[in-house]
């Protein structure tokens, strides 16, 4: 995993072998997603620079920043389920008029953000990193085991 961090921090390809950790990518794909994006970051594809940008931000820039999404998501729900429970002025007493939301919820809403900001800015590359970078971490939230707050 720390080569494929150095890779996104320095934006240089490493050789394509998966990390230690990672299970292998689905047998469909017929070259591994590291030779994949090797591949497009030398022809200048704007999708590899996108991808590698979104992996310094989640692998990095944001993992120190706001700690590991699971943990930060989880806040960010609880922040937003009792600003819902106050605005639910039908509901009585602590009920939710919805059930509460989780931290896969808050990468949904995050991405939803982005998306009503390309709307009007469709060209503005950093909403299409976020949102590839909400969605990894969307995927770590909706897979991480119940407890874990710490890439090991």
């Amino acid at each position: 995993m720390q080569e494929f961090v150095a890779f996104a921090r320095q934006g240089e390809v490493p050789d394509g072998r998966y990390p230690p950790d990672v299970p292998a990518y689905p047998h469909w794909v017929p070259q591994s997603p590291l030779d994949l994006l090797r591949e497009a970051w030398g022809q200048g594809d704007p999708r590899a620079r996108v991808l590698v940008e979104a992996a310094g931000c989640v692998l990095a820039h944001r993992q120190k920043a706001y700690g590991p999404p699971e943990d930060n998501f989880t806040n960010i729900a609880r922040l937003w389920n009792a600003y819902l429970r106050a605005k639910a002025v039908e509901c009585v007493g602590d009920d939710y008029c919805v059930d509460p939301l989780g931290s896969v919820d808050v990468a949904i809403f995050e991405i939803l953000v982005k998306v009503a900001r390309l709307a009007e800015t469709p060209d503005h590359l950093d909403s299409w990193t976020d949102i590839a970078g909400y969605a990894a971490c969307g995927d770590r939230c909706a897979n991480a085991s119940p407890g874990t707050t710490a890439i090991k």
